[in-house]
């Protein structure tokens, strides 16, 4: 028996009862660990913000988290490999396999963050630079990133386990202790920056010491625990992980090089610019949570369904999932536009960058409703193991022509207007794409509705 495996609770099944209550019971651990995140996420801009100036918060909340996303991206790709390959374990009943996945995960990751914690502090001037990092921020900027580049494995190790319990459908425990880990990296922001003055260093300190402490409570449960029997890397699982994985992060990865070449053009505008962008991310980050708890909702839904040969639940979660992504999204975009003015004062008090924040979020909020094709169709064929094709037409529609957009349409007009115009027009662009492809081209289509399921 499966449960045997993982000791009572640790799995939870998807593959029968209401879908769209499947879906909403496994999302709202995950959103609310979201909102967790984000919390002390918030909390470090609040604190860089208010007592070490909009310089420090354009260090910490801009660049820096491009480039580091930028540089751990590819790798995580053995995290969301490990979950869609577990997710279809579990709806197969294979606890062998779920284990060997396991095991071979948990030793890559740590052999990725080995490599990452190095490679990171050889390289991260030369990006700064390449950036046009105003000088102004480019020391903060340093600082911050090496301390992160330092304390990478509990990153990676982190995002490795909770993938392993979203595949096994628990979303529980991850939220419980990403709030242990936020309340300490409040406690120890405020420590690191008001009492003992170590500045943006401070902040990074904390970010690191509290992702440690909820990476050691996940490796602490029952299903991390191994023998000489099961301690084996099984290549065959590390090679499914690199194919369901990789194209999925590579995806990551070309998203976070837009967001560096749209990022230096922003960095042209100014300071102002890169901390009204700054502080927009942090509100605009409470939509992406929203839908990234979702996305990975539907990804283990899809993934146990088809595990376990029900490609009726599979089309059901499809449909159903686009719908709550369209609810979600106007429910977080009639925040924004009735609250998004005091939640961007959380975070500054100049005004030229309220007023820049401002205009990054009017855009912006009505432009997320052409992303959620994207996003849902995306995520089930990557459950499903159809990586390949959604990697190429999220970087043909989202990468490329967004590149194509800073440097033939920006000039024309190098505004904050034009270069956030960007993101709406590559949506639309991309949700046609794939609408394309799921509907006429994919074999997924042809086995829920031409092959009998």
């Amino acid at each position: 028996m499966l449960a045997s495996f993982v000791n009572n609770d640790k799995v939870v099944s998807m593959i029968d009862g209401c879908v769209w209550k499947k879906i909403l019971i496994f999302t709202f651990p995950i959103l609310f660990g979201s909102f967790f995140q984000q919390l002390y996420n918030t909390v470090d801009a609040v604190v860089v913000g208010q007592f070490l100036g909009k310089a420090a918060l354009a260090a910490v909340g801009g660049t820096t988290g491009i480039i580091f996303w930028l540089l751990i991206s590819s790798f995580q790709g053995l995290a969301s490999g490990v979950g869609v390959i577990v997710s279809q374990y579990v709806g197969a009943g294979d606890e062998k396999e779920i284990k060997k996945s396991i095991y071979t995960a948990v030793i890559m990751a740590v052999a990725a963050g080995l490599f990452l914690s190095v490679a990171g502090q050889l390289i991260v001037e030369k990006f700064l630079l390449l950036l046009n990092t105003p000088k102004d921020i480019y020391n903060f900027s340093l600082v911050y990133l090496r301390i992160l580049f330092a304390g990478v494995i509990p990153n990676l190790l982190y995002s490795v386990g909770t993938s392993i319990l979203h595949g096994m459908g628990n979303s529980k425990y991850p939220f419980y202790f990403l709030i242990i880990s936020t309340i300490l990296n409040i406690v120890l922001d405020i420590i690191f920056v008001t009492v003992v003055p170590l500045g943006v260093a401070g902040v990074a300190l904390a970010t690191i010491l509290s992702q440690t402490v909820s990476t050691l409570l996940i490796f602490g449960l029952h299903i991390f625990s191994f023998n000489r029997e099961n301690s084996k890397i099984s290549f065959l699982a590390l090679k499914k992980m690199v194919y369901i994985g990789f194209p999925a992060r590579f995806q990551s990865a070309t998203l976070a090089v837009t967001n560096l070449f749209i990022q230096s053009r922003i960095n042209i505008l100014g300071t102002d610019a890169v901390a009204a962008l700054a502080a927009f991310s942090k509100v605009g980050n409470f939509y992406w949570m929203t839908l990234g708890a979702l996305s990975i909702s539907i990804v283990t839904y899809s993934g146990q369904n088809y595990g376990a040969g029900k490609l009726d639940r599979v089309k059901k979660g499809l449909y159903q999932g686009l719908l709550l992504d369209v609810v979600a999204t106007v429910l977080v975009g009639l925040i924004f536009i009735l609250f998004g003015k005091y939640l961007l004062l959380i975070f500054v008090n100049d005004r030229e960058v309220l007023r820049i924040s401002m205009i990054f979020l009017y855009l912006n909020v009505f432009s997320y409703i052409f992303y959620v094709p994207v996003d849902i169709i995306s995520g089930i064929l990557r459950s499903t193991g159809d990586v390949n094709v959604p990697t190429v037409l999220t970087f043909f529609g989202i990468c490329f022509l967004s590149v194509l957009w800073c440097m033939f349409i920006f000039p024309l007009s190098p505004s904050v207007i034009t270069i956030t115009l960007c993101y709406p027009a590559t949506w639309m662009i991309t949700s046609v794409m794939f609408i394309i492809y799921f509907f006429f081209y994919s074999k997924l289509y042809k086995k829920m509705y031409i092959l009998p399921s």
